[in-house]
């Protein structure tokens, strides 16, 4: 493969560089994220806490991993919950008129400063 990207006019020596380069990014954007999260959620036996005014203020793309590091917190799931639904519960938690809404079995509402979830009740 080496001889390949040489003939293609790539250099290995700068791939590598490129990969270690992104490497290093990952683990940077982990600790911040880390960070981000032990400031903005908190837990209770039953419930997670989301610090609303902080929440809104990051990208969605920090939103949809708390969100679903929240659910994961709660529900013991290993997986996350679909981007395009957890993209539509922050466009509708953001709405003034917001009241609550439910994905992946926990429901969502705003209690003073915070968006709070809980497991979903099934009848």
């Amino acid at each position: 493969m080496k001889k390949h990207l040489i003939e293609s006019g790539i250099e290995y020596d700068q791939i590598i560089k490129s990969i270690n380069n992104l490497n290093s990014s990952k683990l940077i954007l982990d600790k911040y994220y880390k960070k981000i999260f032990k400031e903005t959620v908190s837990k209770t036996r039953n419930e997670v806490f989301i610090h609303f005014k902080r929440f809104k203020d990051f990208e969605d793309e920090i939103k949809i991993k708390l969100i679903n590091k929240a659910i994961k917190i709660l529900r013991g799931n290993y997986y996350d919950a679909r981007s395009k639904k957890v993209l539509n519960l922050i466009k509708n938690v953001q709405n003034k008129r917001f009241i609550k809404s439910t994905l992946a079995g926990c429901l969502f509402y705003l209690k003073k400063e915070h968006l709070c979830l809980k497991l979903e009740k099934r009848d």
